[in-house]
């Protein structure tokens, strides 16, 4: 959410924790509430990609698997 709300910030107002960064705001339509959910759209998509990428999924639950087994004890 914190990624959402930084791009939305940075696009619709053009400014960063009020200081300006673009003297126009490059999409004003990030400002409106229809901004924000294609804001999020776009975090999710970005964050989908690199999971997939990366196949960190597949990762971290190997991880937990291994972690599990190690602390079963027979």
């Amino acid at each position: 959410m914190l990624a959402v709300s930084v791009l939305r910030e940075l696009l619709g107002q053009g400014s960063i924790l009020n200081y300006q960064i673009f003297v126009e705001p490059p999409l004003s339509l990030a400002a409106n509430p229809p901004g924000a959910f294609l804001i999020l759209s776009l975090v999710a998509f970005i964050y989908e990609l690199i999971i997939n990428k990366f196949k960190l999924e597949k990762k971290t639950q190997n991880e937990a698997e291994i972690k599990l087994e190690g602390e079963v004890k027979p």
